[in-house]
Order: structure tokens, then sequence, then C-alpha cells
């Protein structure tokens, strides 16, 4: 750990020492911890899945936590016990009248009153439906099951990454797991926190001798149905995996986005059809498709087909550009497909990849009408292209965009408005972002990465307009990783921001600010003035219109910026 990253991880203060107010027994709540004894029960489903059985054992460890009373978990209410915790839909909730029927997306609900709370939301096991055939086969043993499976020397698609799957809760961080977002919700409403993925330092748990849920009956919706942060094996860990959970990340459907044209190019494309591949300098190039190919393009819709059958039940096919493309076939230039001078670099290439997508769109169609498609909006892509009027209402784009970098001279908010008004409803436009900057390959330096204002003004633009977002969060290149081991890369400087993004999905009111300040108050306890002085300078810091990256010739941060790091991060941990 670096002296910096040690400094701020001392700071961290275990927050269940810090009062915290409480609902307590009273004419309109539901008791369930009185003098710190247990007065009611958890009702659980024999049947429950995976991640509604998850949500029971959470409330009923996070309870005992806050005040050392044990609810029993049970399949039916026991006589004699006055008070039930229903957790998940079931007979019993049905029973009594509950429904979770017009619910919009992995939403939930919450109902208390007279003996019972009801806590259930939508849950969809989207991994364990569309991805069991490839499931269980280890890591290093599925691009071998795929080519057995499909007879061809093909990638295995990686529409989702099997890492996010946790082997001890038994589902992926992808799953809609609204009943598991009610249970967090409850525990937020007595004072628990869930800051950062690390239980010792990073949960807020008050004590309580008793504990009451006042009456209520509320619903919660996401603001976009897709609430994704992957790319980094974050199944690995239990603690980390149900810390994204407490967040409330996961989405209601599946909406592919990755390099599906690597599929058929990528895996030792020497031995690949050679007319696949761009002529680039008088030599071929392995990286550059040749788009306009007839044998890629047929190639393409069966590998497409493939997919399809391979993980069924999802409306979607992606038609992604393969990763790394830069150049472009010498040929296809000389036709006038390298727009570059027109359009920029960021629109180079748009025309082109559009006129694939089209075609390969039309064709898919004829065999599937039904069917439809994501795209990507990425690198010499991202700009609209000139030879559609609107984007078909069937497919949706994937945006990748920086938001990080918003503070520097960018076209991301002009050209994400451009496709914008090509557009007909919200669920054409899936945003990927990057908070990528503390993972190791990137070699960034251990300074927090903050940008509080750019973060709502990116939401502020997307309520109503997007299916949602799938951040790119803590990358790592290695293979294996302990269970027991964090994937987060710096966790202490990296966890605010993704706390801050993921509320923001799901309340576009938030208030960011007054979410701040709770956080300061409540992580940092005694230090809390000196650590928001720091954070806030932080962003000050990183919001500074020079690159990012640190040289010789300069950058956002200065020598005199480390200088001052360490005296507010001294003067905090004398308190």
């Amino acid at each position: 750990m670096t002296k910096l990253g040690h400094s701020i991880a001392t700071l961290v203060f275990l927050a269940a020492s810090l009062p915290l107010p409480a609902n307590y027994p009273g004419a309109s709540s539901v008791p369930l911890v009185a003098g710190g004894k247990p007065v009611a029960e958890i009702v659980l489903a024999a049947d429950a899945s995976p991640s509604v059985k998850t949500a029971a054992a959470e409330l009923q460890k996070h309870l005992k936590a806050m005040s050392g009373a044990a609810l029993p978990i049970v399949s039916a209410p026991t006589a004699g016990v006055s008070n039930q915790i229903y957790v998940g839909e079931s007979d019993w909730t049905r029973n009594l009248g509950f429904s979770l029927e017009g619910l919009k997306y992995d939403g939930f609900k919450i109902v208390a009153e007279k003996n019972r709370v009801i806590l259930a939301g939508k849950d969809i096991s989207h991994f364990a439906n569309s991805f069991s055939k490839f499931r269980d086969v280890p890591r290093r043993e599925r691009q071998n099951a795929w080519e057995a499976f499909t007879g061809h020397k093909w990638r295995f698609p990686p529409m989702i990454e099997f890492r996010d799957f946790n082997e001890d809760c038994g589902f992926h961080l992808w799953d809609a797991t609204g009943t598991l977002s009610a249970v967090y919700e409850l525990l937020e409403q007595l004072g628990m926190r869930w800051y950062m993925p690390v239980p010792e330092i990073g949960v807020v748990i008050p004590k309580l001798k008793d504990i009451a849920i006042k009456d209520q009956s509320i619903t919660r919706e996401p603001e976009f149905p897709i609430r994704i942060m992957g790319d980094s094996g974050n199944g690995t860990y239990k603690e980390e995996f149900l810390w994204y959970k407490s967040m409330r990340v996961g989405t209601a459907w599946i909406m592919p986005a990755y390099h599906s044209l690597s599929g058929p190019t990528k895996i030792e494309p020497e031995k690949q059809p050679q007319e696949y591949y761009g002529i680039v300098g008088g030599k071929i190039n392995y990286q550059s498709p040749r788009l306009t190919n007839e044998r890629l393009r047929a190639d393409a819709i069966e590998y497409l087909e493939w997919v399809d059958k391979g993980f069924p039940g999802i409306a979607y096919t992606c038609i992604g550009q393969p990763d790394g493309w830069s150049l472009l076939d010498s040929r296809d230039a000389a036709e006038g497909w390298n727009k570059v001078t027109e359009r920029g670099a960021e629109g180079a290439f748009s025309d082109y990849y559009w006129d694939f997508i089209m075609d390969i769109r039309k064709r898919y169609m004829e065999r599937q009408p039904d069917r439809k498609f994501t795209v990507f909006a990425y690198s010499s892509t991202q700009r609209v292209p000139t030879n559609i009027d609107k984007v078909p209402e069937n497919v949706s784009v994937v945006f990748c965009q920086n938001a990080r970098s918003w503070m520097l001279p960018n076209r991301v908010l002009e050209n994400r408005g451009e496709w914008l008004e090509k557009m007909s409803h919200k669920d054409q436009l899936l945003i990927w972002e990057y908070y990528t900057l503390h993972a190791p390959k990137y070699n960034f330096p251990p300074v927090p990465v903050l940008f509080t204002k750019y973060l709502k003004q990116s939401f502020d633009g997307l309520y109503d307009k997007s299916a949602g977002l799938l951040a790119e969060v803590g990358w790592t290149s290695q293979e294996v990783r302990e269970r027991d081991k964090l994937v987060l890369s710096r966790p202490g400087i990296s966890h605010i921001l993704l706390y801050l993004h993921n509320r923001l999905c799901w309340d576009r009111n938030l208030d960011v600010q007054a979410v701040l300040e709770e956080y300061y108050s409540l992580f940092y306890g005694p230090a809390r003035d000196e650590m928001k002085e720091f954070f806030e300078f932080a962003e000050s810091v990183w919001n500074r219109p020079e690159p990012r990256e640190i040289s010789a010739n300069g950058g956002f941060l200065k020598p005199a910026d480390v200088d001052r790091y360490f005296d507010i991060l001294g003067r905090a941990k004398a308190k």
C-alpha cells in the first residue's frame, strides 16, 4: 500500500460506535427486538431462490449485529410468535393480499402494518436462465466447450463476466434482486450504511436494544432498468459482491454489449479466412476487419445465431465492433468509407460500421423478425452516422463515455445529444461508463478521482432518456483471485464515487451534498471536518482542466498538492 493510501485507510473508523436515531416500539410500528431479545421471526418460503435466501440471511445477520438478537428464519409462521417479517413474495404474502403486480423493473415494496412486515421485489435469475449451458464449465475450458458446441474456431462470447457469479450466494451480480434491495432499504431505515466493501471498517452498524419498523407502504423503482458494475470479477469475494448489491446493482433484463465481431476474427486469425481482414500499408492487419466483405458478414450472422442458441432467453443480439479497431482497410478507404476529414476521429468509421449494422440487422430479421439489437458508439464510431435518418426502434446504442474527463475540452455531451435526436425511445441508449483509473494496469497516482458536479450533470442528462449504465470498475488483468480478497482497486479512495453513482441510479432528486455530509460524519467520525476538506480539495484538484497524465511537463496534480494532502491527513489522524 502506498503512503497516501495507508494514511487514508487509517482514518476509516468502525461506525458502529456512533449513535444513530432508530425506530422504537410504538403504536404505529411492528416490533422486531425488545430489550435485546427477538420478538419476531423471518418467514422465508421453502423454495425461495438463492437471492431471496441471501436477503433473509442478510436481514438476520445485520439485525443481530445491531441488537444481539438472532431472529429465527422459518418456512411458516410459528404459533405463539406475534410478529413476522416476510422476505420475498410467497403464498403467505399473497394470502395477505400483497402483490407485486405493476412493479416496474427490479423494484421492490415494503409494507409494515399490524404485526407484520413484507419485504419483496422483482427477482429474476438471468444467469441461471440464460447462461446455464456454460455455467459449470471451468474458465480455462470454456473456449474448447464453445468450439465443440459451434463446430468453429470462434471466440467464446464474453456477454457477461462469469466471475461476477458468487458461489457462496448462488447468483450473479447482474441478476435482478428486488427482494434483497428491499432488505437493504429497511436496514438503511434503521441507520445502516455500506460505504466500502470491507465489513470491519466500511459498514455503519448502529447499536440498538429495541428495534421496530414504523408502519409504512412504500414502492421503490430504479430510475433505469440497467444498473451494472462489472468487468472485474466482482463475484469472487462475498463481502464485495454484497457491497455492490447493497447499492442495488443489477438489471431488469440483459442487454448484451460486447465485441461480438471479435468472435469469428480473433481466435488464431492466421487460420481464419484471410478475406475477413483489411489491408493496411500493403500488409494484412488482423486488428482491422473488412466490414464490406461478404464472407465476413455471412459468418458474423452465423456466429450470432450460435450465441442465441447458447444463451437462450435474451431479447437482444449484439452487433459489436471489435476492440482495438483503429485502422481501415485501404481498399475500403479508397472507396470513401474513412470519414475522418468530414467527421473527425470520433466519427471516422461511423458510416462504415452502420452500413455493416443495417445489413446484418436486415438479414437477421428475415430469420427472427422480433429480434432486438445492440451496437456500439465507441472510439471512431462514437458520433452518429450520416447514412441513417433514425436509429431503428429495435436497435439500442451502447454509447461509451468518460465522464471523468469532462473538465477537459471534449465533445462527449454533444455526441451523446446527437444520438438522442435520432432515437425514438429511452431504451435505445445504454451508457458504457469508465471508472477504471485506479486499476493496476493504468499506473495512476493514488489520489481520489472525484467529480460530483459532472457526475450529477451526466445523470441529469440521462433520466427518461436511457436504459441505464454499465460502469467498468476496478479492472484487473489477474486470471485467478482468492475468494477472500477484494477486486476493487484502492477501495479507500475509490468507493465514494461508486456509492454516489449507484445512489443516482435510483434517485434523480438525490441531494448529493447531503449524502456526502452524512458520509463524512459516519465514516470518519471525529475527523469528519478534515476529511471533508480532504475530499473537497481532491475534487478541486481533479477538476483542473489539465491532462490526467502526470509528467515532467505537468498534469492536473502538482507537487504542492501532495504536501497539502498529507497536511490534511496528518490533522485528521491526530483526531
